[in-house]
């Protein structure tokens, strides 16, 4: 199934980074706005067909599989957001802390997770400036 552009640009580009995730036996991006090259580092356009724990550090990319499989059998809306040590990976190889939000959609019969990926960089780096300052 190939989703048209536009049905992606839906989502606004200037606030979060969208991935369009597919089909849970291959962990494929299917598309992704400009904001998520951009946050991940990567030339416009290169991201869909990608696998997406190329996104993730290494370290976590160990049993992602079968928490993809599972969010697929049972796909409802959820915020991976506030889980401490949350952890995205740019084409350079600079880890970051991220916030990602998970929502199911369906087009054209198929199931598909819209994931909504925030850099929390600076706001780590934030609570870590007033932590010190305590």
């Amino acid at each position: 199934m190939h989703v048209e552009r536009r049905d992606v640009e839906v989502f606004p580009a200037h606030l979060v980074v969208v991935l369009l995730v597919g089909v849970a036996e291959r962990g494929e991006i299917v598309d992704a706005n400009g904001r998520a090259h951009t946050m991940f580092g990567y030339a416009a356009a290169s991201l869909p067909g990608m696998k997406l724990t190329a996104l993730m550090p290494e370290g976590s990319r160990r049993g992602h599989g079968a928490l993809v499989e599972g969010y697929f059998r049972d796909a409802s809306p959820r915020t991976m957001g506030a889980r401490p040590g949350l952890r995205g990976l740019r084409a350079d190889g600079t880890v970051f802390p991220v916030g990602i939000a998970l929502s199911p959609v369906d087009f054209g019969g198929e199931r598909f997770v819209i994931a909504a990926v925030r850099d929390l960089t600076e706001i780590e780096r934030l609570r870590d400036e007033l932590g010190e300052r305590e």
